[in-house]
């Protein structure tokens, strides 16, 4: 998928889970959680869309939070030579890496492909059409990807002929 399309699969199929806050939306998205060699599930991933005041709100946040260290590693004898360099291109580095997150993965709801249990997946950071996510349960490596699974497994016959 394009960003233009996973967009408007956060935007347009979700429902809104929240009410709006400053510069965000919180949106419930469909989306599948595959496993290799398993068939994939449903899930419902919840996604904040933050506008960009709100992602330069909080790249500030984590680039001041990373300075604070720096400044304080300072006094800190000797080690201050590795710590001072390493907070300041921290925050340097997390103040990017905000800025781009515009869809943030809050929450994973679904079954799991492999065990069959549904469950909470731990979820984090930038929402992607395409992410990895754990198990806890059986701690298989999973793929969840934006939009519900289709009719017909990855690689068979009827599904190639519906791509052409």
């Amino acid at each position: 998928m394009d960003e233009n399309r996973a967009d408007e699969t956060a935007r347009g199929t979700g429902t809104r889970t929240g009410e709006a806050r400053a510069g965000c939306d919180v949106v419930e998205v469909s989306a599948s959680l595959t496993a290799f060699g398993t068939l994939p599930t449903r899930a419902r991933a919840v996604v904040v869309v933050q506008g960009t005041g709100r992602r330069a709100a909080r790249a500030l946040a984590g680039l001041g939070a990373c300075w604070a260290l720096a400044l304080v590693s300072v006094f800190i004898p000797v080690a201050h030579f590795v710590l001072v360099p390493s907070f300041a291109v921290a925050g340097v580095v997390v103040a990017g890496l905000r800025l781009r997150e515009d869809r943030r993965l809050v929450g994973v709801r679904g079954t799991c492909p492999r065990c069959g249990t549904e469950q909470e997946f731990e979820a984090g950071g930038r929402f992607e059409d395409d992410r990895t996510l754990d198990c806890p349960r059986c701690h298989q490596l999973l793929r969840l990807i934006a939009g519900p699974p289709s009719e017909h497994p990855p690689g068979s016959p009827r599904a190639d002929r519906e791509l052409a």
